[in-house]
């Protein structure tokens, strides 16, 4: 995007029927959006970093990725070195050294499909939050509650539907301390289908919004 905000047509041709375009890339132009981009991304991570959670993690290295992506197309452009606040090696440290935390988890109604216990539990598994049994009384408790919600679709055998997951942090007081949510809209025949339909973007949409619950205060 960065780049084809910075060309310039010099001049157009039609050659039987082929087109030709002459193109020009604005080097220094290109390079300070790239800079910019990088930087407001390396300044997130910073803000992010600092409120020392695990949540936090996952959206720094996107970034990250992201910033190591973008930092190759500014080097053919620019000789002047980029100074970031925030490494990979150092978030990669920390999220090695993060200490396990216990934390059990229950489905507010309805039992969930073992599917999706599986990719809540190996989603919160690479943060080590390990899911045990609520017999062992952890501190915390994960509450989950899938939710289908259908809406008008005039198409003979299939039903539109909405796919909520939403996932509550409690402490041992019962207290709320974030909460985290996911929604899928699917066409299916019913509503177990229309869940199995749903994981992938339940799945994706839990991995990029996870730093919405990273002002979430846990001990160890």
């Amino acid at each position: 995007t960065e780049i084809i905000s910075c060309i310039e047509i010099k001049k157009e041709e039609q050659i039987d029927r082929h087109y030709f375009v002459l193109m020009v890339l604005d080097k220094q132009k290109t390079a300070l959006l790239l800079k910019n981009r990088i930087e407001e991304l390396d300044t997130e991570d910073f803000q992010l970093m600092h409120l020392n959670s695990r949540f936090a993690y996952p959206k720094i290295l996107r970034n990250i990725f992201l910033i190591q992506a973008l930092s190759d197309r500014y080097s053919l452009l620019s000789s002047i070195p980029l100074k970031l606040k925030v490494k990979k090696d150092t978030i990669q440290e920390k999220i090695n050294k993060l200490v396990p935390i216990r934390m059990a988890f229950v489905a507010s109604h309805k039992k969930l499909p073992s599917k999706l216990h599986h990719l809540i539990a190996d989603l919160f598994s690479s943060l080590k939050v390990v899911i045990v049994p609520r017999k062992l009384s952890p501190k915390y408790t994960l509450r989950a509650e899938l939710v289908t919600d259908e809406q008008y679709l005039k198409v003979e055998g299939f039903k539109k539907l909405n796919v909520q997951l939403r996932l509550e942090f409690t402490n041992s007081k019962m207290q709320v301390l974030g909460v985290l949510s996911a929604l899928s809209e699917q066409l299916a025949r019913n509503s177990e289908q229309a869940i199995e339909l749903s994981y992938p973007d339940i799945q994706l949409a839990l991995q990029n919004n996870l730093d919405q619950i990273a002002s979430i205060k846990i001990e160890n």
